[in-house]
């Protein structure tokens, strides 16, 4: 059985010790809002008729008329609101509780957009350039400089033409380091040989030789200029110095009318042969490394539905904190374009971004979805209870066949304050026998907390904590009356089915990701509009 699960019977006679004055118990009837009621208000008007001496709804006394009709008006948040509605005479207490959904309310047809954005800190282009040195230093030094050859060269009496036959270099370090506009990329390259042959013509008459040059360290630096374009984050050098520290140059047999010509030369080829494999190589690698940070178009099944995800680069935006990526984003579930979620858009600047690597994907984004794949029905099934869910058969009605889920209000993702939350708002779950009757029929209402951790295949499992529960019977059984405890084993079992599903959906949305990071422990938490995950990189 769930542990500490707030399990409330809302409807029945309750026995209990009344006063001296009281015989009967009270009786409670809401009328308005009917169960699945959406609403673009921010108050919500509560109604209803009841034979008691006091009816509360959340917390507030309603005004009771003589005839025993009452009314209560209500402030509610935008997104699924518990209405608790309690009669009370006596010693003895009924409650109602219903949910309702209200807020900016906007079609699921896929029209309306929000953010996912993906952010690399400091800490974390630190390691993007470890990363990106074990990359250059696997690289095939030599035969890429080889190919630029001649690497200088020119015409008339006094000229010289240098072609790189050997090229080798030891230990490689790039660093990164956000600045306001760009990246700043600190290439070091340790121990570099090259040896170049030399054909040269002096006073016209021609000759060749054998240079060999060595440093102990070349040091390269410029800024990454980084863009979205055609759908990818691309990555450039437009310009880059070199250094040579350890410096030496060892060549003979150049005639001393074009010496220093010929040295000068030499040097310069060493230093652009360097230069030319950095700027060709860094920016592809590092363009591949960050590409991800670009969530990409998708198409999917969910739940048996056709789903497409649309994507457009939004912007790049880089500072000393680190770089922000962002697309805008929708989503599209076939057949479920008749649904309806609370629209709550909310600005990328105004996040606060941690860690390493940082995720953030618009709620909006998620409740979109959620009311897509709810509007098809597909996380209403009715299933059997055989296998897992056999064991219910002892607690439901002895006729009972099958259970049948029935949401009246889309699931809703709440992130704000540091927590994530899923709230479902009037699940209908309706025990059925052979010939599809209702014999027994229960509503609940449930919070569940939203954690992340690293799934088999590499992306992102979203897992869903114990929920909180408000549960009501509507129809009881005729032969049977079911109790609080065994309601929650039908709670335990019907929630297991869609929390379940729930989870993999949201884990299904496109995210960004970094390429050839080891990524540590996913931490998801929600910020005003935003379900961010963190996520450390080792």
């Amino acid at each position: 059985m769930m542990r500490g699960i707030a399990v409330v019977l809302l409807s029945g006679a309750i026995s209990a010790c009344s006063s001296a004055a009281t015989d009967e118990p009270p009786t409670l009837e809401v009328l308005t809002p009917e169960r699945g009621t959406l609403s673009n208000s921010s108050t919500v008007r509560v109604t209803g008729r009841a034979s008691a001496s006091k009816v509360t709804v959340n917390g507030t006394d309603a005004v009771v008329q003589k005839d025993g009709t009452w009314e209560a008006t209500l402030q509610v948040e935008d997104g699924i609101t518990l209405i608790e509605t309690h009669a009370i005479r006596g010693d003895i207490d009924l409650r109602d509780v219903r949910a309702v959904m209200a807020g900016s309310l906007s079609p699921t047809d896929g029209t309306t957009s929000g953010p996912i954005a993906a952010r690399v800190g400091a800490e974390g282009f630190m390691k993007v350039g470890t990363a990106l040195a074990a990359t250059a230093q696997a690289l095939d030094w030599q035969a890429l400089a080889v190919s630029m050859n001649p690497i200088y060269d020119t015409s008339g009496c006094n000229s010289a033409k240098i072609d790189i036959q050997e090229l080798s270099v030891g230990r490689i370090g790039i660093g990164l380091t956000p600045k306001p506009g760009a990246v700043g990329a600190g290439v070091t390259i340790d121990d570099v040989y090259v040896k170049m042959k030399v054909n040269f013509r002096a006073v016209c008459i021609g000759g060749s030789t054998t240079a060999v040059v060595r440093s102990t360290r070349a040091n390269i630096n410029g800024d990454l200029s980084l863009a979205a374009a055609a759908g990818k984050l691309d990555a450039t050098l437009p310009s880059s110095t070199v250094q040579l520290d350890g410096f030496s140059l060892d060549v003979s047999g150049i005639p001393g009318a074009i010496e220093s010509l010929v040295k000068g030369e030499v040097r310069k080829a060493a230093e652009k042969a360097l230069n030319n494999v950095i700027k060709q190589q860094v920016p592809a690698k590092a363009g591949e490394a960050l590409g991800g940070l670009l969530a990409q178009p998708l198409n999917t099944n969910l739940l048996g539905n056709a789903t497409t995800f649309t994507i457009t680069p939004a912007s790049v935006v880089i500072d000393d904190t680190g770089l922000v990526a962002a697309v805008d984003a929708k989503v599209l579930v076939a057949g479920g374009e008749g649904g309806m979620f609370v629209a709550s858009p909310m600005p990328l600047d105004s996040m606060t971004w941690q860690g390493d690597i940082g995720l953030a994907l618009a709620d909006d984004l998620v409740n979109q979805l959620l009311s897509g794949l709810w509007a098809t029905g597909a996380i209403t099934p009715t299933v059997k209870l055989e296998g897992p869910l056999s064991v219910l058969s002892a607690i439901l009605d002895s006729s009972t066949q099958s259970l049948k889920i029935d949401m009246k209000l889309p699931p809703m993702v709440r992130a704000n304050n540091g927590i994530l939350e899923l709230a479902v708002g009037d699940l209908i779950l309706s025990a059925r026998d052979a010939s599809d009757t209702e014999v027994q029929s229960f509503a609940l209402s449930l919070t569940t907390s939203l954690a992340a951790s690293p799934s088999t295949s590499g992306t992102i499992a979203v897992t869903l904590g114990e929920p909180s529960i408000k549960a009501q019977v509507i129809k009881q059984s005729t032969t049977d009356d079911t109790t609080g405890e065994q309601l929650e084993g039908i709670v335990d079992g019907a929630w297991g089915l869609v929390g379940n599903m729930l989870g993999d959906v949201v884990g299904a949305m496109p995210m960004p990701s970094v390429a050839g990071m080891q990524i540590g422990v996913p931490a998801i938490k929600g910020q005003q509009g935003f379900l961010v995950v963190e996520l450390p990189v080792q």
